[in-house]
């Protein structure tokens, strides 16, 4: 008979290490069981291109980074991811950032949105649309962020789900008034809104972005 003997140093090491891997393929288990997929896109709600003082018809954003906060079961959670796409904003499956977060029922949900690449100089948010024969355009050239509510979300594991954000334009534009187009700065014949020229109108809009963003998780 053949005796093997066992190094006991080495049977700990091996014994440690059988329990690691058990511990791991456990929390796989769990993180695969328990994470919901959270896709998010924007457009320009249909209904309010033609409803106000200009008519739109066309426009993109530059997304820099999506951020979403809520409660689960009376404890904070939030879920970061950088991005960097430019999407247009007159239709749906502008698809722009992905996030993953623990699944379950969501309360006092937030999501951040931030419009323009750090640094670059380029647009944040392009308009343009018609007034009254005048082609008028805005231009948001800085770094800026906006948040949409949501009460309450359910997000079920292995259910990815899609935040859709609608832009009503013509919420963004209900402080501007005719006296604001029509006394406007024209530059080669068009009213363009930015910081410079007609800041008083760009600081208007602005003050409207979050008021006129929604979203609606289907």
């Amino acid at each position: 008979m053949i005796k093997v003997r066992f190094n006991p140093v080495l049977r700990v090491i091996v014994g440690r290490l059988c329990l690691l891997a058990m511990v791991l393929i456990s929390l796989q288990s769990c993180t695969e069981e328990t994470v919901s997929e959270v896709d998010f896109s924007i457009e320009i709600e249909e209904s309010s291109k033609n409803a106000g003082l200009i008519k739109w018809s066309e426009g993109f954003a530059h997304v820099n980074g999506v951020n979403f906060s809520g409660t689960q079961g009376g404890a904070a959670s939030s879920s970061y991811s950088p991005t960097s796409k430019v999407i247009g904003l007159n239709g749906e499956g502008n698809s722009f950032g992905r996030i993953f977060i623990t699944a379950g029922e969501y309360s006092d949900v937030t999501v951040k949105f931030e419009f323009q690449r750090a640094g670059t100089g380029e647009q944040g948010i392009f308009l343009k649309g018609d007034y009254r024969g005048t082609v008028v355009e805005l231009h948001v050239n800085e770094l800026i962020s906006a948040k949409v509510k949501a009460v309450s979300v359910d997000f079920l594991q292995d259910e990815g789900k899609t935040g859709f954000v609608m832009l009503n334009v013509n919420d963004l534009f209900k402080s501007v008034k005719e006296t604001d187009l029509d006394n406007a700065t024209r530059v080669n014949e068009k009213i363009i809104i930015t910081k410079t020229p007609n800041l008083a109108i760009y600081n208007k809009v602005l003050a409207e972005l979050e008021n006129a963003m929604s979203i609606e998780f289907r």
